[in-house]
Parts: C-alpha cells; structure tokens; sequence
C-alpha cells in the first residue's frame, strides 16, 4: 500500500541523512546551484506526470524569454518512483528546488517544504491572492497543519467522468452513456453483447486506492458530508450510508459495469492502454484526462488517433443530485533547502497563472486555478469532444463537491484495502467496515 510504501522509505531515508549530511555537496553542486560560472541562476525540477515532458518543448521557452537568467533543470518520473525519490530527496535535505504536489501528500511533506504566503507577498505583490479563483487557497491552507500555503495550484479536477469512444460506439450500434446509472448498465450490456472482445467500462480496480475513492464517492452520494463526519468522529463508518455502498458496488459488479477484468487494470498503463487502443469502449476516471483524450494529446500514433472521442459526468446511482470529488490535484512547492527562494516563485507564477500555463492547461485541457488562464475548446480535434466538453466542466464547477480522500493515507489505504478485499475475497462487510472504523479512530 502506498502508506506503507512511503513509510518504508522514510525509514531509509533516516538511516541515509546522516551519511549524506556528513558527506556533503560536492563542489560541483555548489557551482551548479549558484549557476555554474556563467551567470545564470539554477534551478531544479522534478515532477510525475508522463505529459509534463512538454516543459523542455513549451513551457520552458516561456519561461526563457521571460526570465533569461533563470535556467531549470527538468527530472520526470514515473508516479511511484517519483514518491520514492521525493521521499528520500526531501528527508536527505536534497530535494529539487521546485517539485510537484498533489494536496493527498502535502501533510506528508510539509515539513520540507515552505510555506508560500509571505514569500508570495513579496515577490507578487498585494494582491497576488486574487489572480486565483476564489476558495482554492484557502482550502489547500487547510489541508497543512500550520495552515500555510503549500502548494501554488495548477489546477482543479474532480470525479467521476466516463470518457467513451463514440467511433466504437457507432460501429457497433450502441448509444453513448449519458452517466445515469441505468443507461450506464445498458450501455455495458449492449457493448458486451455485439463484441465480448471488447471491454464495456474500463475502471483501475486493481489499485486499492482507487476503488477505495469511487466507494467514498458512493457513500457520499447516499448521504452528503458523511465521509468528513465519518473521519471527524462525528459518524460512523459503519452507518447505513457506507453499507449502502458496498451494495452498489456489488450491483455495478453484477450490471457488468465494475467487469471481472478491471480487477486486472491499473490505470496506467492498464486503462488508459485499453482506450488508446480500443480495447474498451469507455472509462470511468477522473477529468485529469480531459487533454490526453479530448484534445487527444495522448492519442497520437495510436489505433483511436481519428477515433470521435467524449465524456459525460457519472451521476449519482440513486437519481438524487450528484456530489463530485473535486479538489487542486496538481501544483508546485518550494523546497526549504531552495537557495535562489524569490526566483522559484517567480517561475510558480509563470506556471499557474502565465503564458506556460496556458501552453500547460491548453494540452491537458485541466480546468484552471488561475482566473487568467482559459481553455480554447477549437483546440479538441473531434466534434464530440467539442460537443460534451463544457457540460463536464460545468458540473465539475456547480456540483456540491467533497475532496476525494479523507487527507489520511493510512485510512484512505485501510479503505481501499477492505473494499477490494469485500469484492475479491468474500470479507464480510460488516467486518470490513469496523476494520476500516479501527483505523479511523488509531489515526484520528
């Protein structure tokens, strides 16, 4: 699990820092930190996301016009390895001056990083709060214990989508989903009754996490705030809404939605492999995808290339209204150890709310933080991407919303754990929710 995981390597990382400490920087990375003799300031990055390998081709010569002095240093890793470096880098004292964040790992390593408040004050002036849309920094001040900031926000997603293949769709005579859940059970039964070669819903069952954040979804929709007052003590993850949850996700089994086959698929490469190459006919995700298949960034040289492609919000299975999971996924932190601090908001500005974010959020078709950053829908090659785009942003910016995770690693893989453990090895549910209720109060 991904607790354990960084746990673990937080525990190497101790018994390294002492080692590393005594050794020191070279005097070469010295040099390369106060520009290496050429006048010119440094500055490292390291982020996860495959797609921000378009820095070194879009963003950074943005960024070179703008400030010619500054010159950044671009490590991607893949997300695992990324959180396993981040992890060791950060206890070491050694971490990239700049570094990806999502808002589940920030109270993991604030520690390590700074708090962006004053120091954006200072560089960006007065009124620096206001170039972002209104209650995002605020609600990522309180995810950090010192509720400081610690993230600068790129941008804001949510859950659930089903983005779905029209080309198949049309081939084999079967309507899109529109996202309510009986025409959803429809579509799975049509698409698995003209080819049982090909996947109806594509969904990461095989991550444990994953599952776990669509039966938060589910207890979410069958009683708002619950989760939140679950993890606060003020409910119990034993109450009728979560029982509920994991009857319709037996349903979703049943329906042929939640098919044998996604117990077998991670999302990368697994799903996002599977609707690239048509293996599936839709997948249900999150908006992070909006770009790789809307604008079809990721689609290039790939079987569905020419393929129509579009996307519908997954509405609440009961018909009531649809709460989503929404919350800033991805942004930028300042490491502590960052010597040239001023320079690295400055390129935070440049990446959140400038030209490069533009180029950023014009690929990914993200929706923004920043009130100066739009998407150009005329930039989506297929008419039904044109066509089913807005109504997806839309929900995600009127729908209530709740955060995806409970902003504890520990219980968010205690969660995960017990679903998949209810859906794969016949746990009782009753014993799946007081395990899941354990863990709620040891960590509260």
């Amino acid at each position: 699990m991904k607790k354990c995981r960084i746990l673990s390597v937080l525990l190497c990382a101790a018994m390294l820092v002492t080692g590393l400490a005594a050794c020191g920087k070279s005097d070469g990375d010295k040099a390369q930190k106060d520009g290496g003799g050429d006048g010119k300031i440094k500055l490292t990055f390291m982020g996860w996301q495959p797609e921000l390998q378009m820095m070194n081709d879009k963003m950074l010569p943005v960024v070179k016009e703008k400030y010619p002095d500054i010159e950044i240093q671009v490590e991607i890793l893949e997300w695992f390895d990324y959180w396993d470096k981040l992890t060791i880098d950060s206890a070491a004292g050694d971490a990239a001056d700049i570094v990806a964040m999502d808002v589940d790992h920030i109270a993991t390593f604030e520690d390590y990083y700074m708090g962006l408040d004053d120091l954006a004050k200072d560089v960006l002036g007065d009124g620096w709060e206001d170039q972002y849309n209104d209650g995002i920094l605020d609600d990522l001040r309180g995810v950090s214990s010192d509720g400081t900031l610690k993230m600068m926000p790129s941008d804001v997603t949510g859950l659930w989508y089903i983005f779905y293949n029209k080309t198949i769709c049309d081939k084999l005579g079967v309507e899109p989903p529109n996202g309510e859940y009986e025409d959803l059970a429809r579509f799975a039964a049509e698409i698995k009754e003209k080819d049982s070669s090909i996947l109806p819903v594509a969904f990461a069952a095989k991550e444990d996490v994953n599952l776990g954040y669509f039966y938060l979804w589910l207890a979410t929709n069958n009683q708002q705030g619950i989760v939140q007052d679950a993890v606060e003590g003020k409910a119990s993850f034993t109450d009728d809404a979560f029982v509920k949850a994991f009857d319709q996700l037996q349903r979703m089994y049943d329906d042929g939605i939640l098919a044998e086959e996604n117990f077998g698929l991670d999302a990368y490469p697994g799903c996002d492999e599977a609707l690239k190459n048509g293996n599936c006919a839709a997948y249900l995700t999150g908006e992070w995808y909006l770009g790789n298949y809307l604008m079809g960034t990721s689609l290039k040289g790939t079987p569905t290339e020419n393929d129509e492609m579009g996307v519908v919000t997954m509405r609440n299975v009961q018909g009531a209204e649809t709460c989503m999971q929404k919350y800033t996924s991805f942004g930028y932190a300042i490491s502590n150890e960052c010597e040239h601090k001023e320079e690295a908001m400055k390129i935070l500005e440049e990446w959140t709310q400038g030209e490069a974010a533009n180029e950023w959020m014009n690929y990914m078709a993200c929706v923004p933080a920043a009130k100066s950053v739009s998407i150009d829908v005329g930039n989506m090659k297929s008419e039904e991407a044109k066509k089913t785009y807005q109504k997806a942003l839309d929900d995600l910016n009127q729908n209530p919303s709740v955060l995806r995770s409970t902003l504890n690693i520990e219980l968010d893989n205690k969660i995960g754990e017990a679903v998949v453990s209810v859906m794969r090895s016949g746990l009782d549910v009753d014993e799946a929710l007081k395990q899941i209720q354990d863990t709620a109060d040891a960590v509260r």
